[in-house]
């Protein structure tokens, strides 16, 4: 006996804190991938997405200005290296011209620094606003709502709980000893409560023994037909080989003679029957 398990089935979390302002399922909904569940208080976010875009523009006119203050101190410096063969140069203002573009350079890396750190902020802050629109990361059926208009949620905290009923799997907790029938690629008979019949593919047999009951976890694929739903924890019936696939010589139960010298059949041998003890 086995039950129907969801393959994607968990809660949807909020990624960052804030009021929730909107929640747009109810439980039963269904959901396609990307659509919106909820919507927090956006308020807060914006400005600071409009702070940290000022930052960031002010930071690019700080790089423009070193830029143009280094442009200006590297012309100053080949005008001086020009005169160098001339009485009009002064070592003394080269070197001082040659201090300030390094002074100019080090500007240029500080400003191009901070513009990059605007950015960064910039884009976590934008990943933010993002995150308060909460979206169905798969298709599915809203199981159970954990919020509230109004609720103050926190990163992490559950907004909804969700199921993807399209893609499912069977788990049944097969004993051990009849585990080694059970290969993955293995199709088998399953007919389910409401009379539905089909096959199932063995997956995968979960190395992992209940001490108590002895039994292991396999995983079926399951063939369903198309429009045909079913629900989680839903039972179904397998048809398990006993064992193993192996070789053997058959006979029909008729064939054997009891006697008091123990089991025997006749087997043809050459027009001729002639009995043979047999285990």
């Amino acid at each position: 006996l086995g039950r129907f398990i969801a393959t994607r089935n968990g809660n949807v979390t909020a990624a960052v804190e804030g009021p929730v302002e909107q929640i747009m399922v109810e439980v039963g909904d269904r959901v396609a991938i990307g659509d919106v569940l909820a919507r927090l208080e956006l308020d807060r976010l914006t400005a600071s997405r409009d702070l940290r875009a000022a930052a960031e523009d002010e930071a690019d006119a700080r790089l423009r200005t070193a830029n143009a203050e280094a442009a200006l101190r590297r012309a100053e410096l080949n005008r001086l290296q020009r005169l160098r063969k001339s009485a009009a140069f002064n070592q003394a203002r080269y070197e001082d011209a040659q201090l300030e573009v390094n002074r100019a350079v080090a500007e240029i890396a500080r400003a191009t620094a901070d513009r990059e750190r605007a950015r960064a902020e910039l884009r976590l802050v934008e990943t933010d606003l993002a995150h308060a629109v909460i979206t169905a990361p798969f298709p599915g059926v809203i199981t159970q709502r954990h919020t509230e208009l109004g609720d103050y949620v926190r990163a992490g905290d559950p907004i909804v709980s969700m199921l993807d009923d399209a893609t499912v799997e069977i788990e049944a907790d097969v004993p051990f000893s009849r585990v080694d029938g059970l290969k993955p690629g293995l199709n088998i008979e399953m007919t389910t409560d409401s009379g539905l019949s089909g096959t199932a593919m063995v997956r995968a047999v979960v190395p992992v023994e209940n001490p108590l009951t002895r039994t292991r976890p396999v995983r079926f694929v399951p063939e369903m037909p198309a429009g045909v739903s079913v629900a989680t924890d839903q039972s179904v019936t397998l048809n398990l080989p006993v064992g193993a696939q192996r070789s053997a010589i058959t006979v029909h139960k008729d064939a054997i003679n009891r006697g008091g010298r123990g089991d025997a059949v006749f087997v043809d041998m050459d027009g001729k029957a002639s009995p043979r003890p047999v285990t």
